[in-house]
């Protein structure tokens, strides 16, 4: 009887661990949030992008190429609101097995939040503070306008930083002019 007594209040003790451990992380993750955008509020860096040399608005991409983007990075980005629960318990379930963490579920939208405001620094407070950031863009653009500013912002590889740049880079012509062939 005892014996239970124990490992009633053994549970509790972690229980009350973890539930401490779980809103260190979020207080953390929403101090991190607001922080970055005190630094830099979000239509500020937005605007940044847009005055870009080489911005390329989405109207001019062909849609096979934004068709191929979506399909690849996120392909259920238009039927969330910035934040995909199954990509993240995907991506938990397959950290998990991994032993570390390996990848990250992130949607677009995340995505370009974090390459605007955040580190790359892989943690769960920075990755609550992603999803903080992500709803709020979600709420304040349109989808089109938010894969507009991500495609004119990712990195594409070999110094290549947006659509641009990359079709430049690697292909000799302009982001309007991308084609299968």
């Amino acid at each position: 009887m005892r014996y239970l007594k124990v490992l009633k209040w053994m549970g509790a003790g972690l229980l009350a661990a973890v539930l401490c451990g779980v809103l260190w992380v979020l207080g953390r993750g929403y101090w991190m949030y607001r922080s970055a955008v005190n630094e830099a509020p979000l239509a500020q860096k937005i605007e940044e992008i847009r005055q870009k040399p080489g911005f390329t608005p989405l109207s001019e991409l062909p849609s096979v190429y934004i068709n191929g983007v979506v399909a690849v990075e996120d392909h259920r980005f238009y039927s969330h609101h910035g934040v995909d629960l199954f990509a993240i318990g995907r991506a938990a379930w397959n950290n998990l097995w991994a032993g570390r963490l390996a990848e990250g579920g992130s949607t677009i939208t995340q995505q370009l939040v974090k390459n605007t405001h955040l580190s790359s620094k892989k943690s769960f407070s920075r990755k609550f503070e992603e999803i903080i950031l992500a709803l709020k863009v979600e709420r304040e653009y349109t989808k089109n306008q938010i894969l507009e500013m991500y495609l004119n912002n990712v990195y594409f590889g070999n110094g290549a930083y947006g659509i641009e740049t990359a079709a430049n880079k690697y292909f000799g012509k302009s982001a309007s002019d991308l084609s299968l062939v």
